[in-house]
């Protein structure tokens, strides 16, 4: 294996200058700004992915038109911006959130991309049917009883209509929603059956199916600065701007059959879609999925996806798997901040840092691994939901 690493070097732009109204020079020319890429890679003589690190600099922040100086009856004591282009380095700011490991970022992958996961799982449908009856009753029940008035709203009544509705957001969270959702996807019978029979037909036909996921997205943005766009301080130009530093991660993933599939009539193709999109019997992810509180531990570990790839409707593996990362910061132009002069500003169309990265996973098998994410709104919700209605008991 070798490391390769190449640099290449353009100009954002040419010199410039900022001329006098009266036709005299200001302080000369500025330097041209210049664009820097530099990519390193491995090279082994293969067609295999490998590892790479791209990085693309660009100094070139923003470029200024119009007049420093709005005096018409002294107009030497002011002169034209005709894009003059202003540079400078730009800082990436640190995540908001934490990026989840290469090791969840792959499980994650796997589990999303996966040809055997199905579209709606029947059988966990069906078991989950049997809370039909009870849920109806419990919210039947609710509509039928009468709360008093919020004049005459005793502590305890307080606690038991808060319980109420925690629960009402639970069985909607837990119960219905999920519900409808699989209802809704078990209906369409025929955009299912079609597109696990396009995986099945590429599996046995090309070798591979591939799919992609993206396992984390952060966007972080910097306090509020200002800039001087003259050396005459006293003018006071100044416009406020930010550093914006927006981070994505996904996971690439090509699955090939574990052994030749053999060929099949289309009603036996049309047989092996129909199982691939709906299920296929009892499997471990399923009882991992009616299990209960699992749902909590898939928000702390990747048990979930780990036992997901346990469905086996096609013998199939990943192959080739690769961790993409990008982290991107550009200058986000807000506003003039005070000052004489009369200007517009045009941020530079390309961003000031762009890195991407590329790690190779190959066959590698993800393990158990417990972590501490950020929880949403929504888990923040579930949580607190249930805290009430624990304590209220």
């Amino acid at each position: 294996m070798v490391i390769r690493t190449r640099v290449q070097s353009s100009l954002a732009s040419g010199p410039t200058a900022a001329i006098w109204l009266d036709a005299g020079s200001l302080s000369g020319y500025a330097d041209a700004i210049p664009r820097v890429s530099k990519c390193v890679d491995e090279v082994d003589g293969t067609r295999n992915p490998h590892s790479m690190v791209i990085e693309h600099d660009n100094r070139h922040l923003y470029s200024v038109y119009g007049r420093s100086h709005n005096i018409p009856s002294v107009p030497t004591f002011g002169w034209d911006y005709n894009g003059y282009a202003l540079a400078g380095i730009s800082p990436i700011i640190s995540p908001s959130s934490g990026e989840p490991s290469d090791n969840t970022s792959l499980s994650t992958a796997l589990a999303r991309t996966n040809p055997n996961r199905p579209n709606a799982d029947v059988l966990q449908t069906l078991v989950e049917l049997k809370d039909i009856p009870n849920m109806l009753k419990k919210a039947w029940g609710r509509n039928m009883e009468r709360y008093p008035s919020t004049a005459r709203l005793s502590k305890a009544s307080a606690k038991r209509a808060l319980r109420e509705n925690s629960d009402r957001f639970l069985e909607w969270t837990f119960g219905w929603l999920p519900l409808l959702d699989d209802l809704g996807k078990i209906m369409d019978f025929q955009g299912n059956t079609e597109k696990k029979l396009r995986q099945l037909r590429n599996l046995r036909d090309g070798g591979s199916t591939g799919g992609s996921a993206v396992v984390w997205e952060d966007e972080a943005i910097s306090p509020l600065q200002s800039r001087f766009l003259t050396p005459l301080y006293a003018e006071g130009n100044q416009i406020h701007f930010q550093w914006v530093t927006t981070r994505k991660k996904w996971v690439s993933v090509n699955w090939i059959p574990s052994v030749p599939l053999p060929p099949q009539s289309d009603a036996g193709d049309e047989a092996i879609a129909r199982r691939m999109a709906y299920g296929q019997g009892v499997t471990p992810a399923l009882i991992w999925e009616l299990m209960p509180w699992s749902w909590l531990i898939d928000w702390f570990s990747n048990v979930g996806d780990i036992m997901s790839l346990t469905r086996n409707a096609i013998p199939v593996r990943h192959s080739g798997s690769c961790i993409m990362r990008r982290t991107t910061t550009r200058f986000k132009y807000i506003g003039k901040w005070d000052g004489t002069g009369i200007f517009s500003v045009v941020p530079s169309r390309y961003p000031q840092n762009d890195i991407k990265e590329r790690v190779v996973s190959g066959d590698a098998v993800p393990l158990p691994e417990i972590n501490l994410p950020f929880l949403n709104g929504k888990q923040l919700g579930i949580l607190g939901a249930l805290t009430l209605t624990r304590t209220a008991r």
